[in-house]
């Protein structure tokens, strides 16, 4: 049975928010899916909360993205404070 992949019904679950971390869940909350992202450093979450507002912030500037849209990619975004919080709503977890 072929599963339906597509946002908002998939949530992106992401640990690490490292480089690599904060990229993909910029990518995939401006690309409409939810996320999730948690790191053992919670200090490392709030660091990457702030660098990817930035980013969003800023591509609206550039007029990569207009305004509405950052803002609807940054409510994509959520932030877990223990691992069994990354994937709790995720289709594939019921």
């Amino acid at each position: 049975m072929a599963t339906d992949v597509t946002p908002p019904e998939f949530p992106i679950g992401i640990v690490g928010s490292g480089t690599m971390g904060r990229g993909i869940a910029q990518i995939a909350a401006v690309a409409g899916f939810p996320v999730r992202l948690f790191d053992a450093n919670a200090a490392a979450v709030v660091d990457a909360q702030t660098f990817v507002g930035r980013m969003l912030s800023r591509a609206a500037e550039k007029g990569q993205m207009d305004a509405a849209a950052a803002k609807a990619a940054a409510a994509n975004r959520t932030f877990a404070r223990r691992p069994n919080e990354i994937c709790t709503s995720s289709p594939l977890s019921r």
